[in-house]
């Protein structure tokens, strides 16, 4: 193997790694790699993070099922923006010089990254007995307490856009 296809094999790694610790896609770390280092244009970078997807949301789903860490009426309520905000993407962005799509790049990952900080070292959790957790909350286990806690989603619109985006 040639040196730089251990740094991708690192990098990739990496990235997989953060996006299962912290709950951000890898392509935060990914893409700029491919792109900067590697030489990939923008839209190769962009496509091979995009497989990679399939990889870590397929193993992320197989998480225990006592756990109950998926939230499929939510997960499909954001698939429906995420689809959405793809399928217009693909059909309006490649026209679009590689630079302006790399600038929407950086503001989208600057807009997640002021949005993650301004939650940091918040939890979104409830008492284990309460009722009312809307349309889309839900139980879980949480191991760090070793009980059962429960959730109600807050900023539902703000996740909606950032799904779309």
């Amino acid at each position: 193997m040639h040196g730089l296809e251990v740094l991708t094999l690192f990098a990739g790694a990496l990235a997989g790694f953060l996006g299962a610790l912290v709950g951000i896609g890898g392509g935060v770390l990914l893409v700029p790699l491919l792109n900067s280092v590697m030489g990939l244009s923008f839209a190769e970078s962009r496509g091979v993070s995009l497989v990679g997807v399939l990889g870590t949301s397929g193993s992320a789903a197989m998480a225990p099922a006592r756990r109950r860490l998926v939230n499929p009426r939510l997960a499909t309520y954001l698939l429906f923006f995420s689809v959405s905000g793809a399928l217009i993407g693909a059909k309006y962005l490649h026209g679009l010089p590689e630079r302006t799509n790399e600038l929407i790049f950086g503001v989208a990952l600057g807009a997640v990254a002021v949005l993650m900080l301004g939650r940091r070292n918040t939890r979104n959790v409830l008492p284990a007995g309460t009722t009312d957790l809307g349309v889309f909350g839900g139980r879980i286990h949480d191991d760090e307490n070793s009980c059962e806690m429960a959730y109600r989603v807050k900023r539902l619109p703000v996740a909606s856009v950032v799904a779309f985006v």
